[in-house]
């Protein structure tokens, strides 16, 4: 983990730049930051947490979960179970953990259209703060999120 947290960190120092006003010295320490970076990716440690994680994701991808709402919510098959795949990869979970998050855990509360579009929502069982999961519908475009935003007040 301290491998990943190293190369996010340094990605995001490479493309934020050190915000010097000096050329030069802004210069120099991009190629240490990048060749920082190369070691970093390199290294065995961060392969192997590449492949773990990527296995993780595979292993998530091949099983078919259950829930009580696929099938009404008037979204695809396919979204409808990425939902659960989406939110585990966001709290850095696997499917095989005994407590992670499974689509049967997630309760549907509706559909809403809202100024970005057409939005799903469920309730996720994450602490003790109500905590939402959204699908957002705009057109052709659709994308997922989850945290504080809270469906409409009918």
């Amino acid at each position: 983990m301290q491998v990943f947290t190293a190369a996010f960190l340094l990605s995001l120092f490479m493309l934020a730049g050190c915000g010097s006003d000096e050329a030069e010295m802004s210069r120099k320490h991009e190629v240490a930051s990048q060749k920082e970076m190369r070691v970093l990716i390199e290294s065995p440690e961060y392969v192997r947490a590449v492949g773990e994680a990527q296995a993780r994701v595979e292993s998530d991808n091949s099983v078919v979960e259950m829930a009580p709402w696929f099938g009404t919510t008037g979204l695809s098959n396919e979204t409808e179970r990425e939902l659960s795949r989406y939110l585990r990869r966001e709290f850095g979970e696997s499917l095989d953990e005994p407590n992670s998050l499974k689509a049967a855990d997630l309760v549907y509360l509706g559909v809403f259209s809202e100024r970005e579009g057409i939005v799903y929502y469920w309730q996720v069982p994450y602490g003790g703060e109500p905590v939402f999961a959204y699908v957002i519908e705009s057109g052709a475009n659709s994308h997922m999120g989850w945290g504080a935003r809270k469906p409409p007040t009918k």
